[in-house]
This record gives C-alpha cells, structure tokens and sequence, in this order.
C-alpha cells in the first residue's frame, strides 16, 4: 500500500514537474542521458502501480528511486513545526470562542476579538471557552477567578 507521504510526493511532482529535477540535483542524482522513453498510463484505475514497474528495473535503479523517495521527515518533528502546530491549534480555539460567543447572541467588541485572537495560551482559551457556554457577556469570559 501507497504511504501517504509517497502519495503527497506524488502530488506535488505532478503539479510542479520542475521540482523532480531540482531535488535530483539537490540530493547529487546525476542521471544519465536517457535511451529510450515509455509512455506511462494516467489512468487512475491502472492495475499495475508505478512502484512495481520501478522495482522490477535493475538494482541501481530501484536504489536510485528508493533515494528519489525517501523523506525526511524531520521538519514535522521539529521545535519550528510544533511551535506552528501550536499557533494553529490556538487559532482554531480562539475561533470557536468567537463563533460559540456569536451564535449564543454575546456581544464582542473589537478589542475583545483581538483578545481573543491574540491569546496562544491553550489553557487560558479553554478556560474562555469554558465560560463562553454560560456567558452572557464577554466580560463574563474575561473574569479574573478568586484566590
């Protein structure tokens, strides 16, 4: 079965063929000068996938598309894309605290969407959303707690 990542790659070749050949050069793939070229279907319901025809090839050339294909994935583990999952997830919580806030008929000014909008703190923004079921104001949202 197709990984989703081989899938994904497999999606941005196609909409940007120039990439394949940028990367080869990237990841020092020098490739010789083609002999012969076969037509290759398009049709989605093919029974015979890419992957296999490649593997049945020579041994350097299914090395060389093992090398093509391999992906790091170590940005997605990276302290910059767990940060930017972060921002992404208190975004999506300030979001629903405005829409929750909206559809009950609370009024929200403009300085407490920005509040709002503007908190990266997981815990407080739940905390907000907590009390943005019951509020009927946004001044009930924002209330500091005893102790």
């Amino acid at each position: 079965m197709v990984s989703s990542s081989h899938e994904a790659l497999h999606r941005i070749f196609q909409q940007e063929p120039g990439l394949f050949a940028r990367v080869a050069r990237n990841r020092g793939v020098a490739f010789p000068p083609p002999m012969t070229a076969t037509e290759l279907s398009t049709d989605l319901t093919e029974t015979r996938p890419l992957e296999r025809r490649v593997t049945r090839c020579t041994t350097q050339a299914a090395d060389l598309w093992r090398r093509l294909m391999a992906v790091d994935l170590s940005f997605f583990q990276s302290q910059t894309a767990q940060q930017l999952r972060a921002e992404g997830r208190a975004e999506g919580q300030a979001k629903g605290i405005l829409v929750l806030l909206s559809h009950r008929g609370v009024e929200v000014t403009e300085g407490d969407r920005d509040r709002i909008a503007g908190c990266g703190d997981p815990e407080v923004l739940s905390l907000w959303f907590t009390r943005a079921i019951t509020a009927t104001s946004a001044a009930e949202v924002f209330a500091e707690t005893a102790g």
